[in-house]
């Protein structure tokens, strides 16, 4: 019965942390008048996305 409640808390807190990692580029956009869309836009948004997805994705990764 507790695993059971554990896997759903676990479930629930991974769905929480997807919904922020993909509102995130919508609210990074709403930042200022340009510097959202040059951050998206640019290099720099670019790489700070990949090393936030590479955090996001270690855990699963360490499971493969």
């Amino acid at each position: 019965m507790l695993d059971v409640l554990v896997g759903r808390v676990r479930s629930a807190v991974l769905a929480a942390w997807g919904g922020f990692i993909g509102l995130l580029p919508h609210v990074l956009h709403h930042v200022g008048p340009l510097a959202g869309a040059a951050l998206l836009a640019g290099t720099e948004g670019t790489i700070l996305f990949a090393s936030i997805g590479l955090v996001a994705a270690v855990p699963f990764l360490l499971r493969v």
